[in-house]
């Protein structure tokens, strides 16, 4: 529903965007010197239901995500992506919680005409922890590495896919790690090794663990070493 006003501004009602994995309905306007605001909330197939903010040139706007619970085997909730155009593609912000605690996190988004995009992360920081880094798309998934470190916690996330899932390889050392949860989570030193498969519908983990003044949801263990494989189902 078009309708111009005496402003020469260009108001639109009841907009509708689908997309083979996107839903989305809003509203918005065109200004005179050519450039949008659009607000608009519907569903992604893979990340929930979503809110979008964009204003600016349609080709090059800022835009802000705002997605509900966008990895349920991360325990992502809340998440606000702001991303704003830059001479090489978006420097974006993003703040949410997580399974671990509130993270927030800020870098670059790569888009180099004919190649594949990338993700620069200059920070990460979840429950005191930090991690950067550069992740790249590929065909199923994303690759690269994550350097860890602060908070009590250091080593690295690697990151490949395999066919259509998702693998993250994990080698982490703690030293008087605490997480703030919920639950707390507290160690006084350990080492984790492992291996994250995330498929559609099910996430898969592989690895060892071993740790010392382990504390946690009312627990609390002198000396804990373990391995073994978890499969969960998604709803």
């Amino acid at each position: 529903r078009l309708e111009r006003g005496p402003d020469k501004v260009l108001r639109f009602e009841g907009l509708e965007l689908y997309s083979p994995g996107l839903r989305l309905s809003g509203r918005g306007f065109r200004r005179t010197d050519g450039s949008f605001h659009i607000e608009a909330s519907g569903r992604q197939a893979k990340y929930g239901p979503v809110r979008m903010v964009l204003d600016g040139p349609i080709a090059r706007p800022n835009i802000i995500l705002l997605l509900g619970a966008p990895n349920e085997a991360m325990g992502l909730r809340a998440v606000r992506l702001s991303l704003v155009p830059s001479a090489s593609g978006f420097d974006y912000r993003a703040e949410g919680g997580s399974q671990i605690g509130d993270f927030v996190s800020q870098g670059q988004i790569l888009l180099p005409p004919g190649r594949q995009a990338s993700v620069n992360i200059a920070s990460l920081i979840v429950s005191g922890i930090r991690a950067s880094g550069v992740l790249q798309a590929a065909s199923g998934g994303i690759q690269g590495r994550l350097a860890v470190a602060g908070g009590g916690l250091n080593g690295e996330l690697l990151f490949r896919p395999v066919g259509k899932n998702q693998r993250i390889e994990a080698h982490l050392d703690a030293s008087e790690l605490r997480l703030s949860g919920p639950p707390a989570f507290a160690v006084r030193s350990g080492r984790l090794d492992g291996v994250i498969i995330l498929a559609d519908g099910q996430t898969s983990l592989d690895g060892s663990l071993s740790a010392r003044g382990v504390e946690g949801a009312g627990l609390t263990l002198a000396r804990l070493t373990a391995s073994g494989r978890l499969i969960k189902e998604s709803n």
